[in-house]
């Protein structure tokens, strides 16, 4: 059973996608989309170089920043060769999953997708997206920097990033920290008393980005640059989530 990516056929009514091709799509319907998926599977790195091409050469400077993001579908049955049981969103416990990745430059537009067995680690997923930039998008020369979140990253990826002469944006979890030379600032001390961001005092040293967002440059530490955030509304939150906890137990 072949399982891919279809762009643009969820809530392809209300997307720009008949505007785009200037075909009518009326009488376009499922159906007739899954008879072709093996056309389309064999096609795939056609339609991926052609997605890319035309959205780099009209606007190069959209490709300084990939956004790489993945999520999980489930299936109901045993058909899919690639699904198996693993880790997903909640609504995925207990079944049969597929991981999907995909690749979208700052404007929000796709150009590579990839379907993993569902109990593929996040992490072992960048290395195929890292090659695929350095040889078939020929990248590595155009200041490129990844975007990813925290649970992509590991020693080794970051390396192959730096290998490929790409550099790359990621958060850290709260355990890895300390190991990276981060001084944080203490926010041990900072105290709720009616529940008002507004009135919550920032910690010293951090400069306002945004109404939820505020940050403290701990500079270049080996050769990684380290910015750690402060957002008054997480903080709200998580400290509303301690005080329930403490309650029930």
């Amino acid at each position: 059973m072949r399982v891919l990516i279809i762009p643009f056929l969820i809530g392809r009514k209300k997307s720009a996608l008949e505007d785009i091709l200037k075909i009518d799509l009326s009488g376009l319907n499922d159906d007739k989309i899954y008879y072709e998926l093996d056309k389309i599977h064999k096609n795939k790195i056609s339609i991926e170089n052609h997605l890319f091409n035309q959205t780099f050469w009209k606007r190069p400077e959209s490709y300084k920043f990939i956004n790489y993001d993945l999520t999980t579908s489930y299936f109901v049955g045993y058909n899919c060769d690639l699904s198996a049981f693993g880790k997903g969103k909640i609504e995925c416990h207990g079944r049969r999953q597929v991981l999907l990745g995909v690749l979208i430059n700052s404007e929000g537009y796709p150009f590579k997708w990839d379907v993993f067995p569902g109990n593929t680690a996040e992490v072992k997923t960048l290395k195929q997206n890292i090659n695929a930039c350095k040889t078939r998008f020929k990248l590595t020369d155009k200041n490129v920097t990844l975007v990813f979140d925290r649970g992509i990253i590991s020693e080794d990826n970051a390396n192959l990033i730096e290998e490929a002469k790409l550099k790359y944006i990621s958060a850290l979890d709260r355990n890895q920290i300390p190991s990276c030379g981060v001084s944080l600032k203490s926010l041990n001390g900072l105290s709720i008393e009616d529940k008002d961001a507004s009135d919550i005092p920032i910690p010293q040293g951090f400069l306002n980005y945004d109404d939820e967002l505020y940050y403290h440059d701990n500079g270049v530490i080996g050769n990684k640059r380290f910015i750690t955030g402060f957002n008054p509304t997480l903080f709200i939150e998580d400290r509303n989530n301690r005080d329930e906890k403490i309650t029930f137990f």
